[in-house]
């Protein structure tokens, strides 16, 4: 009998240790997915998560790829191998080493953390091995599902020595270990600043005329902002001149920007635009296009308009007005005479007389008698902008005056 009872008291011992390892069921395995894992590295789950949430793959296949990755560094995203030429969670190689270096230095990773070689991991499968991505996104998500997934990883991707019989190891590692943990399960662990050494890239959104800019310091990784500095709208954009009178010289107006909290903006950041030529009398479209910070155009127009003329003299007749002007032909159509019995002109119904540039005298007729008139002369040249007939106007000459005659 004494004998039995340590048989027995042996039997139940070995049960207990055979039950720690058997698969949990899939509501236990989601309720220990927080604390439940092979290993005490911390990157482990967030492997996992990345492999599923992340890169679509089911359990089984993750387990695959976790197997791999335990097999090569031991989920430690610094190790070296082969004397300093192989790095990281997948030991890559040489040439492989070296594009998971370019690979980060290209998106402003820095290649060793993990979250930098798990982006690096998504896109080598995506770019180089579609055909091992397409078996591990289809592998059956069952305990030989998860043998295949690292059998598959181990002979198309990693290829240590011996690549045959460590991918069949690395199999059943899969398999037997990392399977009963992870089967079913869903953990959802981003990859946080608690997970890598961050890298600022600087991210600018644009000002533009209707709304204000940013220039952020955010992480490449996880999209942490350490920095934001406001960019301000662009709320003004004026000529220094509306108009200039035709000297038969380029006559180009200056550009000033400010944005909303009134600062004058330097010309780096912004460019201008004339016509080729700006001699002639007519209408110029100017368009200042945004740069650098900014984004937006704005387009306005000056004139340069004729030179005016002036009156020589300005008659009484009888019921009438005899006018006589300098005559002025250059860059000119024509002239204009507006009469009135107010001197400011203001709120006048003054008519006005549009005549040829070679004319240079006019009679007014049918005026009132014993009336004194007010008279004023311009220049103006017609021409065509955008597609119709304008006239472009010089300013008026010093007034004259004379009483009718009865």
């Amino acid at each position: 009998m004494r004998w039995g009872k340590r048989t027995l008291a042996l039997l139940l011992c070995i049960c207990l240790v055979i039950s720690a390892y058997l698969p949990l069921s899939a509501t236990e395995t989601q309720a220990a997915t927080a604390v439940k894992t092979v290993t005490d590295n911390g990157n482990e789950p967030l492997i996992y998560s990345f492999l599923t949430e992340e890169m679509g793959l089911n359990s089984a296949a993750a387990c695959g790829i976790l197997a791999n990755v335990y097999r090569e560094c031991r989920f430690n995203e610094k190790a070296e191998g082969a004397n300093g030429l192989s790095y990281g969670i997948c030991q890559w190689y040489n040439g492989n080493y070296e594009r998971l270096v370019t690979y980060c230095e290209d998106n402003g990773y820095d290649y060793r953390t993990l979250a930098a070689q798990l982006y690096f991991l998504r896109y080598d499968l995506k770019s180089r091995f579609g055909k091992l991505l397409n078996m591990l996104l289809s592998a059956p998500d069952t305990a030989e599902g998860a043998y295949q997934a690292a059998y598959d990883f181990c002979y198309n991707y990693e290829r240590p020595k011996n690549y045959q019989s460590a991918s069949e190891s690395r199999g059943e590692l899969s398999r037997d270990t990392f399977w009963p943990v992870y089967q079913g399960v869903r953990l959802i662990v981003p990859l946080d600043s608690a997970t890598h050494e961050h890298s600022y890239t600087t991210v600018v959104t644009k000002a533009t005329l209707s709304s204000d800019g940013t220039v952020k310091k955010v992480c490449s990784l996880c999209n942490r902002v350490q920095s934001t500095q406001v960019i301000k709208k662009v709320s003004s954009i004026t000529l220094s001149d509306a108009s200039f009178v035709y000297n038969g010289k380029t006559r180009k107006p200056t550009v000033k920007v400010k944005d909303s909290a009134g600062k004058t903006l330097s010309s780096s950041n912004y460019t201008v635009s004339y016509p080729k030529t700006c001699k002639n009398v007519g209408i110029y479209k100017v368009t200042v296009t945004l740069k650098g910070n900014y984004s937006g155009k704005k387009t306005m127009t000056y004139q340069i308009v004729p030179k005016t003329t002036s009156l020589k003299s300005v008659t009484g007749k009888k019921k009438s007005l005899y006018l006589k002007w300098n005559k002025n032909t250059t860059q000119t159509t024509g002239y204009q005479i507006q009469y009135t019995t107010k001197t400011s002109f203001k709120g006048a119904n003054a008519p006005t007389i549009t005549l040829k540039n070679k004319t240079t005298a006019q009679t007014i007729k049918k005026l009132t008698a014993k009336k004194r008139y007010y008279v004023r002369v311009r220049t103006y040249k017609s021409l065509q902008y955008n597609g119709k007939t304008v006239k472009v106007y010089s300013a008026w000459s010093p007034i004259k005056n004379a009483v009718t005659k009865a």
